[in-house]
C-alpha cells in the first residue's frame, strides 16, 4: 500500500509563462464523468456502463495570493495552453519515516485547460486564501488528465506570500469596524463538447457576477454608509489585504498591499446580535463592474 501527501503544482501557458503553487492547502482531481447504465433484456443487473461524457476538473486552494493573482485575472481567469498545462505531484510517505527520496512518487498531468478563481476569504483572524478550479480541456489526442506512478518529483518547496485582512474604503473614506471579508468572483465558465467528443475541447465565460460580503462590528454604518436598508449604490469600493513580513515585524509597510477594487456596487445589509456578544452587520455587495486585483499597492493616507 502506498500513501501520498500534497506537493507543489505547476500551471503553464505557451508564452511561456508558469505559475508554481508551492503553498497549496488542498487539491482534488475529479473526472466529472457521466455514465450510461445499460441493462440487457432479461437482466436484473447492469450489463455495461460506458462513459457518456466527462468534464474533468482540478480544484484546490492556496494562501499564496501574490503568486496566484500575479498570473490569474480575477475577472477572466487564465488560459493554460502549454503542454503540459498542469502538473500535480503527490509525494510518497514512508512507514516510520517522512517522504521517500526515490522515484516512487505520483504525477497527474493535464494537457490543456482554463484556470478560474472561485472565491477569496479573509477572516478576522488568520491568513487570506483563494480557491480555484482548473477546467481540463481535450487537445484532440491525449486524454485531458493522465496520472503516472513511480516518477521522480520536481518543483520547489518554498514560501512566497501570505496576506491578512486590513481595511476597506468607499472612495477615499475608510469604513471602520471591518471584521472579515469574502469575495465570490462569480465567473461562469462553461466547457463545450461537439462533434461527438467525450471531452470538451473549448470553453467560454458566459457571465461575470461577483459578490462581496463584508462583516462589520459598527452598526452605525446603517444608516450612514448604507443610507437605507433596501439598497445603496456605492462607487469605488476598495479592500486592502496586508502582506505578512517574513523578516522582523508582523506586517509589511504600506505599499505592499493587495488591492481589490470595484468601481460600482449595490449594497444591502443584515444586522444581528447573539447572546452577550457584540452586534455585527453583514453587508452584501453586488458589483455592477468587474473585480480588479493588483499587487504592491498603497492604501490612502
Amino acid at each position: 500500500m502506498a500513501r501520498f501527501g500534497i506537493y507543489p503544482a505547476t500551471f503553464s501557458d505557451d508564452a511561456p509563462s508558469s505559475l508554481g503553487l508551492a503553498q497549496i492547502a488542498d487539491i482534488s482531481v475529479n473526472p466529472n464523468a457521466q455514465y450510461e447504465e445499460i441493462v440487457a433484456a432479461g437482466s436484473l443487473t447492469r450489463t455495461v456502463v460506458p462513459t457518456s461524457f466527462a468534464a474533468p476538473t482540478i480544484t484546490g486552494s492556496t494562501q499564496d495570493l501574490a503568486g496566484f493573482f500575479g498570473k490569474v485575472d480575477a475577472a477572466t481567469g487564465w488560459y493554460c495552453n502549454a503542454d503540459p498545462a498542469a502538473v500535480i505531484y503527490y509525494q510518497q510517505r514512508l512507514n516510520a519515516a517522512g517522504f521517500a527520496t526515490t522515484d516512487s512518487h505520483r504525477k497527474t498531468v493535464a494537457t490543456l485547460g482554463m484556470m478560474i478563481p472561485g472565491s477569496l476569504s479573509a477572516p478576522a483572524e488568520g491568513p487570506a486564501s483563494v480557491d480555484w478550479t482548473f477546467h481540463a480541456l481535450y487537445d484532440g489526442s491525449a486524454l485531458p488528465i493522465v496520472s503516472t506512478n513511480y516518477v521522480a518529483i520536481a518543483g520547489t518547496i518554498e514560501f512566497n506570500s501570505q496576506f491578512y485582512l486590513d481595511r476597506v474604503y468607499i472612495g477615499s473614506t475608510q469604513v471602520t469596524g471591518l471584521l472579515s471579508a469574502s469575495i465570490d468572483f462569480g465567473i461562469d465558465f462553461r466547457p463545450k463538447r461537439s462533434d461527438g467528443d467525450v471531452f470538451p475541447r473549448v470553453g467560454s465565460i458566459h457571465g461575470q457576477r461577483p459578490t462581496v460580503s463584508l462583516t462589520f462590528d459598527d452598526l452605525e454604518i446603517a444608516p450612514g454608509t448604507l443610507t437605507t436598508w433596501f439598497g445603496t449604490s456605492v462607487s469605488t469600493l476598495t479592500l486592502f489585504l496586508n502582506q505578512v513580513n517574513t523578516v522582523g515585524g508582523p506586517r509589511q509597510a504600506n505599499g505592499n498591499h493587495l488591492k481589490i477594487a470595484i468601481a460600482t456596487s449595490h449594497w444591502s445589509g443584515v444586522e444581528s446580535v447573539t447572546g452577550e456578544d457584540d452586534g455585527t452587520l453583514v453587508v452584501s455587495c453586488l458589483p455592477t463592474s468587474a473585480v480588479a486585483i493588483t499587487l504592491s499597492q498603497s492604501y490612502p493616507t
